[in-house]
């Protein structure tokens, strides 16, 4: 599964090379030493919210993921703004 999440990544980012990343994971099945860098993996992040199916949610990773979209967002309006806006995707 990581090894198709990196390869859609790269193929995102092939066609948009500012397009952000994000893995979210309820659990952490990579091996520690198949862990890449950052700049090692067209990945931006890897989230993992609960260690095992047993523990409950990590609160904190959960809020660190979204206040990274919060920023990147805000980051966004900074830069020139885009011409159009909405959904890019048709619904057929």
């Amino acid at each position: 599964m990581f090894s198709e999440a990196q390869f859609t990544a790269m193929k995102m980012k092939q066609g948009s090379p500012n397009v952000k990343i994000y893995v979210i994971s309820e659990e952490n099945q990579i091996k520690i030493e198949e862990i890449p860098s950052k700049g090692q993996t067209p990945l931006d992040q890897i989230y993992v919210i609960r260690g095992s199916p047993t523990n409950p949610v990590n609160r904190q990773v959960v809020k660190h993921f979204f206040s990274e979209i919060s920023n990147g967002l805000r980051a966004i309006g900074r830069e020139n703004p885009f011409e159009e806006t909405g959904e890019l995707l048709p619904d057929y």
